[in-house]
């Protein structure tokens, strides 16, 4: 015989998530993986002096974004440095 199914049914949006004034900003990027120009390794060194530019507009895929950052990185494989480049869309609360 089959299983009765149960009355109680799930509702969107009644979970028990957070509180709708304490959201944190979600904070959307677009990027393919960046390979090294040089040997093409997908392998890098930690990020470090990140540079954004809060600069509004459309990248290459025709997606909004609100910020432009530049991050320092170098290749592991061959050590080639290298200035890894990400549109960001903030959506600031």
């Amino acid at each position: 015989m089959a299983k009765k199914k149960s009355a109680t049914t799930k509702t969107a949006g009644t979970g028990g998530g957070a509180a709708s004034g304490t959201r944190k900003p979600k904070v959307t990027a677009a990027a393919d993986v960046s390979r090294c120009p040089k040997c093409g390794s997908t392998e890098r060194e930690p990020y470090h002096h990140p540079r954004e530019l809060a600069q509004g507009g459309e990248d290459r895929d025709g997606n909004a974004y609100t910020h432009v950052v530049w991050r320092n990185t170098a290749c592991r494989s061959c050590g080639q440095a290298r200035v890894d480049r990400t549109y960001e869309n903030r959506l600031e609360a």
